[in-house]
């Protein structure tokens, strides 16, 4: 069965977006359009997963969150903001509601279904403290049990029966379980099946501790999937240790499934920037530098991700083989098996830093440093036209009018057309969804003293605050977002000093902003300058 999620979110063309994102993943996506909508539908499906916008009728994401984290049996849910704030202590206040990650529009989608994918029961990360289930019909053994665990800084939660143990597993996910095996309603072996045949459920160690010592007793719930077994009455340094024991292969386990969860999404972003990269080349053929380029990163990438894709794998056998042997193993061949572990997994670790290398040399080439512009004759009007024709849905879509003021009289320059379109459309593209229901002017005006075109894109939308807008053309800008390659603002302000000009930004909450490039009407006599 695959995964449920919930996505509250009252603009039509942002639900769409997510919701063909997730299913074209696999997910099961349910849509709500307002905070009650959304908290109803959250108490009647029980998602795996919510992504809650914040600004939303009704009911804001922070009240909605806060109602959800409320409920008993929804409280464990992830909940991930999906929204266009971005001013300081939004993602704090988000937090205070109750949210577990936060992403600020506009994203890519890529790293919003990675991050899905690490929220999700199957990215499950084992908690501070960890949280220990017990399930024993006999009020005196539970009390013992309960007693020594929270003497060692456990979480302890506990059930009487079998029924109330599984129910207690599905909405609070615990971290271990120990099983009495003589339960009402439901006996220690059935628990135990159920929860390791459920698919929705992240690994969960099941111990069996039982008053019988059959070798017949003992394999019937290894058999079910329990991962150790007890027999009482039980040593409390006995139970510690087990407990230890079964917490440390969780939380080795759980780093695992998150690093073959990045991995993956990270595998999908490369494959996804290989394809842009190709297209680009077919597009702009002089750029041969990219092309060779990107076959040495297209050869390095598939040498460096076999190590990878094969640790992971024998890794995932070798846990496996942990698992099942630990019952009848000794301590010295576990500690043998977690050794190999960790050294796979520094493998893995070092080959990804490696992948993280090469993606940055990606990343400068689709900025265009691998070659410098070239310059030709250019006309502003067509550029900024050519622009707008292609934003121009999308500006509907948001109520947002497009305006063009001056440009016809700007003389031809030299420029790198291709370059410009995109600091431009950066700049458009990042103003439409902060001016719903406002507008986005370019205008130009020709300085004949300093032989420049001046271009303003202005806009009267949401605005930002001075931490926000004086760190727009610094690295901090870069390392905003995870994964983020810096294709944004950065990469109009690189366009721009290619060009010899220069880029300064105003803007003010509640009033709008107003990006200002300065660029020369032939950038080529200004280089031949300073060469000379």
């Amino acid at each position: 069965m695959s995964m449920r999620i919930l996505s509250i979110e009252d603009q039509e063309d942002n639900q769409r977006i997510i919701h063909d994102l997730l299913t074209s993943a696999g997910f099961e996506v349910i849509e709500a359009a307002t905070g009650e909508e959304g908290v109803a539908l959250a108490k009647s499906y029980r998602p795996d997963l919510i992504l809650m916008d914040i600004q939303l009728p009704d009911l804001n994401g922070y009240e909605a969150t806060r109602r959800i984290k409320a409920v008993p049996g929804l409280k464990r849910i992830p909940i991930i903001v999906v929204t266009s704030y971005a001013l300081g202590g939004d993602e704090e206040k988000a937090r205070a509601a109750g949210c577990d990650a936060y992403i600020t529009k506009p994203y890519h989608p890529l790293q919003l279904l990675q991050m899905v994918r690490q929220h999700l029961p199957g990215g499950h990360v084992m908690g501070t403290p960890p949280r220990i289930l017990i399930a024993d019909d006999d009020p005196m053994s539970l009390d013992i049990f309960a007693t020594r665990l929270k003497a060692n800084g456990y979480e302890v939660l506990t059930a009487e029966d079998g029924g109330a143990a599984w129910e207690l597993v599905k909405t609070h996910q615990p971290d271990l379980v120990l099983l009495d095996v003589m339960m009402p309603k439901k006996d220690g072996i059935q628990v135990c099946r159920l929860i390791k045949e459920d698919s929705a459920l992240p690994f969960i160690p099941v111990v069996i501790v039982t008053a019988k010592t059959s070798s017949e007793d003992i394999v019937g719930g290894l058999d079910a999937g329990a991962d150790e077994y007890l027999t009482k009455p039980v040593d409390h340094a006995a139970l510690v240790a087990r407990v230890q024991s079964m917490l440390r292969i969780k939380e080795l386990y759980d780093k695992t499934r998150e690093q073959a969860s990045q991995l993956e999404a990270q595998a999908v972003q490369l494959a996804e920037w290989n394809k842009e990269l190709k297209v680009q080349l077919w597009e702009e053929a002089k750029l041969s530098e990219i092309a060779r380029l990107l076959g040495d990163i297209g050869h390095d990438m598939k040498n460096l991700m076999t190590p990878v894709l094969v640790g992971a794998r024998l890794l995932d056998d070798e846990l496996h083989e942990v698992f099942s042997m630990l019952p009848q193993s000794q301590a010295m061949k576990a500690r043998e098996s977690q050794g190999l572990s960790r050294q796979i997994l520094d493998m893995i670790l070092n080959n990804a830093q490696k992948i993280q290398d090469r993606v940055k040399e990606i990343a400068d080439a689709v900025k265009g440093r691998s070659s410098p512009p070239k310059f030709g004759a250019c006309e502003l009007d067509k550029i900024v036209t050519a622009v707008f024709d292609t934003l121009r849905v999308y500006a509907e879509t948001n109520q947002v009018s497009l305006a063009k003021d001056g440009l016809e009289g700007v003389p031809v320059i030299q420029a790198d057309a291709n370059r410009l379109f995109n600091a431009f459309y950066n700049l458009v593209n990042n103003a439409v969804p902060e001016t719903s229901g406002g507008a986005i002017t370019i205008r130009a005006e020709l300085d004949s003293e300093s032989h420049e075109v001046i271009v303003s894109v202005v806009d009267n939308g949401r605005g930002m605050p001075s931490e926000i807008r004086d760190s727009l053309f610094t690295s901090k800008v870069i390392s905003r977002k995870a994964g983020g390659t810096g294709l944004g603002t950065k990469i109009v302000k690189d366009v721009v000093e290619a060009h010899r000009g220069h880029i300064t930004v105003d803007s003010e909450p509640g009033i709008g902003t107003a990006f200002r490039i300065r660029l020369p009407l032939d950038p080529t006599c200004i280089a031949a300058g300073k060469a000379a």
